[in-house]
């Protein structure tokens, strides 16, 4: 009976969550309410309370739900010997590209909760989960990076440090650009020509017949060698089975 228990508040959990972020990308943060939520997922909105302490606990809750399994399933592919940095690398980079299309559903959300961390300061609470966020994946990134110096595979003067912040500032670049639509169109042509180029950046040249990162990403009339006239497949956000990873 208490497994059962167990089982149901988890599931009633997951439902709340799922109303809340449904209600907070349609509704913004501000004009979202715990009774828009509650009736989105058919319950009373005191059962909410029961869950959550207040709308900011629940907003910070829908965010932090949205990225844990991505950074569990990270760390299980890290973990793996059979695989090269690279290769590592390039899983990220395509998981990446998977959620993108998730990114472009909840994009109200998404600058919802920049806003909302840079209103609170250094010191809170979502602006904290932000910051143990993205030094999460820093790490992550960088550990990966100097693995592949170590084995040759990446070039020796690239600081894991740095090419880390710079391929998530990169990324984060391109997010926030398709969100305010203010970009060139994001399709996957264009996620593969991002790709190779970082990869290429960061690559050995003698490795993988990769050029150097100038050559590799600055021919946009799609000729030659340019990855937009051989763009490698990289998983498209925008079918149906990419969609279904988000």
């Amino acid at each position: 009976m208490g497994m059962d228990m167990e089982q149901h508040l988890k599931a009633r959990r997951a439902e709340i969550l799922a109303a809340a972020l449904e209600v907070f990308d349609a509704f913004g943060y501000e004009r979202a309410t715990i009774d828009l939520v509650a009736a989105k997922a058919g319950i009373a909105k005191g059962s909410v309370y029961n869950y959550f302490s207040n709308k900011q606990d629940l907003f910070t809750s829908v965010f932090v739900e949205s990225v844990s399994a991505e950074m569990a399933q990270a760390d299980e592919i890290l973990a793996r010997t059979d695989l090269t940095p690279f290769d590592k690398l390039e899983w990220m980079m395509d998981q990446w590209f998977v959620r993108f299309g998730h990114y472009q559903k909840i994009r109200r959300l998404v600058l919802d909760v920049m806003a909302a961390a840079a209103r609170e300061g250094e010191e809170g609470t979502l602006s904290q989960v932000l910051q143990k966020l993205y030094a999460g994946w820093r790490s992550r990134v960088a550990d990966v990076l100097e693995q592949g110096k170590r084995s040759g595979e990446f070039q020796g003067h690239v600081d894991p440090v740095v090419g880390a912040s710079l391929i998530m500032g990169v990324l984060d670049g391109v997010v926030i650009q398709a969100i305010l639509r203010v970009g060139v169109p994001v399709d996957q042509e264009f996620l593969s020509a991002l790709k190779r180029g970082l990869l290429a950046g960061l690559t050995a040249n003698e490795k993988r017949g990769q050029e150097p990162f100038f050559h590799a990403t600055c021919n946009p009339e799609g000729t030659g060698d340019s990855p937009r006239a051989n763009p490698e497949k990289v998983p498209d956000p925008f079918s149906p089975e990419g969609e279904s990873h988000a």
